[in-house]
């Protein structure tokens, strides 16, 4: 060692000799191994620089899993809060079921009990409080006075529109026997509102119903046009049939002309030709409005938007086609043609073309 530091290059300084010494020493360390002296070269200020930024890096990396630990329960305790508060909701309404049961299963003892009472009372010949109820209702419909009275009494007068014959209406330029009114709202039905849910079905506003008839009676047809409401349009059309003097078809005219015995019975075909029957025998002006009505209908049940068909429409419509008046009413015979009318009606709209093109 002492024969290569000889060796080397004599230094032309003092201070460079001392500075070439002091490096020498802070930088070489020596060691044996294999009893050679191997030199290995260290800066101990980048050891602990690279110490000191891993320590860094590990310090930030606990911190960032620490804060993910902490989002992460967070979140968990988040969603255990809301399965709690669902399960207390789901406890509440199930103690709401089972009242409502408990409410309902009284009501059907109670109505067993009733249709018990009933049954006794129908067999031992005595009447309930029920049926005497029953039995006054029918008195009082009996006992009202006719419309001829009312109108003699000028409490019902007659309209242009409203209240009066299909025959005395004012009738449509293109189909000269469907009264005007008719044309109108079919119209406006047909451009804006055939996909409106609950058409037909749903009941319009009284007052504005009303309304509407003014408007018509007056001759003003253009806020029948501008209506934005499709139940207030139905509605005018569900009154326009109910208030005719005379119904397009009576229960009478159908008790002629359709035997109920059977009509329910036999198939299809002979249904369609006993309601083509009842049609022909109509007079020109019903049964061309009938027609222009169930045309409309039959376009509506192909609209799947209003969520209706034949059926349904037959047991709305079927009450305003076919009706008596109030004195001449027997309930009995009322509630047995009632399916027989409402069937009627629905064969009418569904089987449009082979009803009315053969006619």
């Amino acid at each position: 060692i002492f024969g290569n530091a000889m060796s080397e290059k004599k230094p032309r300084k003092l201070s460079d000799a001392f500075s070439r010494g002091k490096d020498r020493q802070s930088s070489r360390v020596y060691h044996r191994s294999n009893d050679k002296y191997c030199n290995v070269e260290e800066n101990s200020s980048d050891r602990s620089l690279r110490s000191h930024s891993n320590q860094n890096k590990y310090l930030q990396r606990l911190e960032y899993e620490n804060l993910e630990f902490k989002r992460v329960s967070s979140d968990v305790r988040k969603a255990q809060e809301k399965l709690q508060g669902e399960c207390e909701l789901l406890r509440i309404e199930n103690q709401e079921l089972k009242k409502l049961l408990e409410e309902r299963d009284a009501e059907i003892q109670d109505l067993s009990l009733k249709l018990d009472e009933l049954q006794n009372n129908k067999l031992s010949g005595k009447h309930s409080r029920f049926s005497s109820l029953r039995h006054n209702f029918q008195n009082i419909f009996h006992r009202r006075r006719t419309k001829d009275e009312l109108v003699s009494k000028k409490i019902l007068q007659n309209e242009p529109n409203f209240r009066t014959t299909l025959e005395k209406m004012d009738k449509d330029a293109d189909y000269k026997n469907v009264p005007l009114v008719l044309v109108e709202a079919v119209k406006v039905l047909e451009a804006k509102f055939m996909n409106v849910i609950g058409l037909y079905r749903v009941s319009g506003n009284y007052a504005v119903v009303q309304d509407m008839r003014f408007h018509i009676n007056s001759n003003d047809y253009e806020t029948l046009r501008k209506q934005k409401d499709p139940h207030t349009i139905t509605g005018i059309i569900k009154l326009l049939f109910r208030e005719l003097e005379e119904p397009i078809i009576s229960l009478m005219h159908l008790n002629i002309h359709i035997d109920d015995s059977n009509f329910l019975a036999l198939g299809r075909e002979y249904q369609i030709m006993q309601v083509q029957k009842l049609v022909e025998t109509l007079p020109p002006v019903p049964r061309d409005t009938l027609q222009y009505l169930m045309k409309h209908l039959n376009k509506v049940i192909h609209f799947p938007g209003n969520q209706n068909n034949a059926h349904t429409l037959s047991v709305v419509v079927g009450a305003c086609i076919f009706y008596e008046l109030l004195s001449d009413v027997d309930f009995h015979m009322n509630l047995a043609k009632c399916t027989i009318s409402n069937k009627c009606i629905e064969i009418m709209i569904e089987e449009y073309s082979a009803v009315f093109e053969q006619v």
